[in-house]
């Protein structure tokens, strides 16, 4: 039989967490909340996409990517574009798995090598 308290206790605590931004995500995969008076998602406007030094950005992609990454396609993807990544399956053709897989890893801006999230973290490879 259909318990309509509990039924109702589950529906409320999952529109509690649908209104939190991330809701979906593991706590550990958040990240930093926001600063005070910023609201979730940060959207920029169109300035940070104008021209710059190198395409949208203001230097090339790093040389000596890990995991094989062509330098080339990385560039363009990172510097040169506004709409879509690397065409499907890329990712196969580099080592990450070879080099990554059952570890967390730190994953990088290309261009200014700044850490950008960790992976996974609250949750496994499988």
């Amino acid at each position: 039989m259909l318990d309509l308290t509990k039924l109702q206790t589950t529906l409320q605590s999952f529109s509690n967490r649908v209104d939190a931004p991330g809701w979906w995500l593991p706590a550990a995969a958040q990240g930093a909340p926001p600063k005070a008076g910023e609201k979730l998602p940060l959207v920029g406007d169109e300035s940070i996409m104008s021209k710059k030094a190198h395409g949208t950005t203001a230097q090339p992609v790093q040389e000596n990517l890990r995991w094989n990454c062509d330098w080339k396609t990385a560039d363009k993807i990172c510097c040169f574009n506004r709409h879509y990544a690397e065409f499907a399956g890329y990712w196969t053709s580099t080592t990450f798995l070879q080099e990554e897989k059952g570890k967390e890893v730190t994953f990088y801006d290309s261009v200014t090598g700044r850490p950008l999230f960790i992976a996974p973290r609250g949750r496994t490879w499988e």
